[in-house]
């Protein structure tokens, strides 16, 4: 080392001697004191820290609620012999590899997602259990849990907790939220839809849920399981967006209650969304595309 400082003094000197530039000098000097540190440079190497299973539990749910279920799979197979993750990820396999026939009982109600409310906020609140968001998911066809939006009408299975849940806060366990503020269409009015079968003004409606009322003749309990039957499934096709599913049940439940009020939704929404769809080709074809 003290060589290599006296070599670079006598360097310094003869530079001066030659009347090289004091610039010059700086900058053979800041040259010659890097090189000394140029081999602790290159001799370092840098192994970035594996992932920590908390962060492949994160990475896991992100993936799961953006749709990408094979992956977030692939990641809690990994999980589910950690000490902290290990249940919680046994928990979301099942929920992904199991028939949703199996997980939840097919009888529910109906909730509208409001502003800022997620499904696995839902889940908590019905199923006792914000990680069952998955498993919700499935049962209402939605492949992306964290692509929902306000408004969208969420089925929640009857579980016992849901039916506790819902009995508390509505009095009925079948209660729904109100359609109309939840199906994204606009009603048209009785008056202006020649489908609609005129006013429904001053007609009986049906208890929340779905459940009819009697008319003057009382329905049979046969009947009225039919009813809720029928109800139950324009309930679902109307969510699929199944238009002819959700009409025919719907005139199922009318065969027998005339004035079922949210079965007469259903199908004015249903009839409105057909004719929206027909004039699409015709929009095309006017426009030449």
């Amino acid at each position: 080392m003290a060589a290599s400082i006296i070599e670079i003094a006598h360097d310094m000197r003869a530079l001066r001697q030659r009347a090289i530039p004091p610039i010059a000098v700086v900058l053979l000097m800041l040259v010659v004191s890097g090189c000394s540190g140029i081999g602790a440079v290159v001799d370092q190497t840098f192994t970035p820290a594996a992932d920590s299973p908390g962060e492949r539990w994160h990475t896991a749910l992100e993936l799961l609620g953006s749709g990408d279920d094979r992956r977030a799979e692939e990641l809690f197979v990994e999980l589910r012999d950690s000490p902290d993750y290990g249940e919680r990820s046994r928990h979301l396999l099942e929920q992904i590899r199991r028939p949703i026939h199996r997980y939840f009982p097919d009888d529910h109600f109906n909730v509208r997602l409001r502003a800022g409310q997620s499904l696995s906020a839902l889940s908590r609140r019905y199923l006792d259990d914000p990680l069952k968001f998955f498993a919700l998911a499935r049962y209402n066809g939605i492949t992306a849990p964290d692509r929902v939006a306000a408004g969208q009408l969420i089925r929640i299975p009857l579980t016992e907790h849901a039916r506790s849940a819902r009995t508390a806060e509505m009095g009925s366990p079948e209660a729904d939220d109100p359609i109309d503020e939840s199906s994204g269409v606009d009603a048209p009015s009785a008056a202006g839809d020649p489908d609609a079968g005129g006013s429904r003004t001053g007609e009986r409606g049906v208890t929340e849920g779905g459940e009819p009322s009697r008319t003057d003749a009382a329905l049979s309990d046969a009947e009225l399981e039919r009813i809720r039957h029928h109800y139950r499934k324009a309930t679902i096709a109307f969510q699929q967006q199944d238009l002819d599913r959700t009409l025919r049940h719907c005139e199922r439940v009318l065969a027998l209650d005339a004035n079922h009020e949210n079965c007469l939704g259903y199908r004015d929404r249903a009839r409105a969304l057909k004719r929206q769809l027909d004039r699409i080709p015709q929009e095309k074809d006017d426009t030449g595309e």
